[in-house]
């Protein structure tokens, strides 16, 4: 753990939150994507410094530092609430990345009062049907339906490899880039350090979100998304924000799933919020 790492405990359990940009500047809760943990705010760091945005990055149960939790989306809800408290914020805007996406809104429907605005990069949307899966790579296909099932905790350990490959920056960057490998590598050790379980878990609820009371979030929501993503589909991201009351989606010709690094100053610089 790092200085700029805080913990804070509910319960026995233990929840790790980095906390990255400005000191003085305006605070907005972080949701990692899948994989990933706290770490992946670091990408956004220059983003934030410019736009005046600290980002507070908290590890999901089982990912990074934070203890592993047997129902997920109730404590993903206290782990937020906790967090907020121990910063003794009353309330903060939400930004969360691909498969980051149930946890924020989970925790916007059932803190209604603490989260008042939520900004999506990159999400992963609904994936109730075939069509929601329409311009998914064939492997992303299969991967995100192997989620649905919930048949990635025994299979995880054998798919790691190809979501560090192929789900990471790091692979869409020119070779020889080994300052980038280098912190892509640090991530993934920190987000599998308590192994794959918490991973396995956090992607099933990412990929389920019809379960989420979604009428119930009432607070602003912005989706950025671009045309080229393959990895977390536009269409189960049209689907999902068609069935919030105050959402709205705004699409970035040609952008693909790493969007929210490539247009992170513009997207912290409008992080909505219900005011």
């Amino acid at each position: 753990m790092s200085e700029n790492d805080l913990s804070v405990r509910v319960g026995l359990r233990t929840v790790t939150a980095a906390l990255v940009g400005p000191r003085e500047g305006r605070t907005a809760l972080f949701l990692h994507g899948a994989p990933g943990c706290r770490l992946q705010a670091l990408r956004l760091e220059t983003a934030a410094q410019a736009s005046g945005v600290r980002l507070i990055a908290i590890d999901r149960p089982g990912c990074g530092r934070t203890s592993p939790a047997r129902n997920l989306p109730e404590q993903i809800v206290r782990d937020i609430e906790a967090t907020l408290d121990a910063l003794h914020l009353d309330a903060a805007p939400a930004i969360a990345v691909s498969g980051g996406v149930a946890a924020v809104l989970v925790a916007a429907s059932a803190l209604a009062e603490r989260i008042d605005g939520v900004t999506i990069a990159s999400g992963l949307g609904l994936l109730t049907n075939r069509e929601h899966l329409e311009g998914a790579s064939v492997s992303n296909r299969a991967l995100l339906s192997l989620a649905r099932k919930g048949g990635l905790v025994a299979r995880l350990p054998l798919a790691v490899p190809y979501l560090v490959t192929r789900l990471s920056p790091a692979t869409h960057k020119p070779r020889g880039d080994d300052d980038r490998l280098g912190v892509l590598m640090r991530e993934m050790r920190e987000t599998f350090s308590q192994g794959t379980g918490g991973l396995a878990r956090d992607l099933s609820t990412a990929c389920r979100l019809e379960q989420v009371d979604l009428a119930a979030v009432k607070q602003r929501v912005m989706a950025w998304h671009g045309t080229g993503d393959r990895h977390a589909p536009l269409a189960a991201m049209r689907a999902l924000i068609g069935r919030m009351p105050n959402a709205s989606l705004h699409v970035v010709e040609g952008a693909d799933h790493f969007l929210f690094e490539s247009h992170a100053e513009l997207i912290l610089a409008g992080l909505h919020r219900s005011d």
